[in-house]
């Protein structure tokens, strides 16, 4: 594919499950702005070529989006990953970002179980200089922290992470990169071999809100609206307003977990990535 030397915006989406997909990248169309050029780039671990050619199909009555698949099962294999707590290989891809997009300084990582509402070009113009990444934080682990039944979590959080009570956790379903700092910092193969490692609950998330917690842009709640299975947990998020107000205006519905399409919706359960210029 071509990437246009003007792009101003990329943003990628992991895939998981095609239908799941297929939601999310129709809710980025949706959502664009006539004005600005997008290319979606989907990391596929394994996407037959039907259902890339399903994507194709969905935007090509969309003139300023383009589409890019990059296969990463060359590119994962060989690393041990942690594939707890419902984990797939391909959740440990947004740690390859700086590096399959080299020649990028900036990419928006996008989770494939979203629903977009706000255009992401507004995300994109985050300005993360001086700053690894941009991300809205966790309100679920922000409330789990003050659950006695939670407490297992919460010494986790202030010990393996170095995170205590008052510092703050990003959920990483929603990231702006500063791909060109990343790359700076940190190599693939240490990132890849630290994420690895069988002291992380969460995976790939943890090894980047270890990495990244002194150097984090927090994002409005709104671009990462999450609810929670949790009832006691989820009244807990709700008394907070910061978390009540992404809930009254969300930019961008992130499921996390949960099933967003009815068992009648034709389009399935999915994942999804990609870029924009204005």
């Amino acid at each position: 594919s071509v990437v246009l030397p003007d792009l101003r915006s990329w943003k990628v989406f992991r895939h998981i499950h095609h239908p799941l997909l297929l939601k999310a990248v129709k809710s980025v169309a949706g959502t664009a702005n006539p004005a600005c050029r997008y290319e979606l780039v989907i990391l596929s671990d394994g996407m037959s070529p039907s259902s890339q050619q399903q994507l194709i199909r969905l935007l090509s009555d969309s003139e300023n989006i383009t589409i890019r698949f990059i296969e990463l099962s060359r590119e994962l294999a060989g690393f041990p990953f942690s594939l707890s707590n419902g984990l797939s290989r391909a959740s440990y891809a947004r740690l390859l970002l700086p590096y399959l997009l080299c020649d990028h300084d900036k990419a928006v990582y996008l989770d494939c179980d979203v629903e977009v509402k706000g255009d992401p070009a507004r995300l994109y113009s985050t300005d993360v200089n001086g700053y690894l990444l941009a991300a809205a934080e966790d309100p679920y682990i922000k409330c789990i922290r003050r659950m006695e039944e939670h407490r297992t979590e919460a010494l986790y959080l202030a010990g393996t992470l170095s995170l205590p009570e008052e510092a703050r956790y990003f959920n990483s379903g929603v990231l702006v990169m500063n791909l060109k700092e990343f790359r700076r910092l940190y190599g693939r193969e240490a990132l890849l071999s630290l994420a690895c490692s069988d002291d992380f609950l969460w995976g790939d998330q943890d090894v980047l809100n270890l990495l990244c917690r002194d150097r984090v842009l927090y994002l409005p709640g709104a671009w990462n609206y999450i609810r929670s299975q949790e009832p006691e947990a989820q009244e807990l998020m709700e008394r907070d307003e910061d978390y009540r107000s992404a809930e009254a205006s969300p930019l961008l519905v992130h499921y996390a977990g949960r099933h967003p399409l009815k068992k009648t919706d034709e389009e399935g359960q999915c994942r999804s990535s990609g870029s924009v210029s204005c």
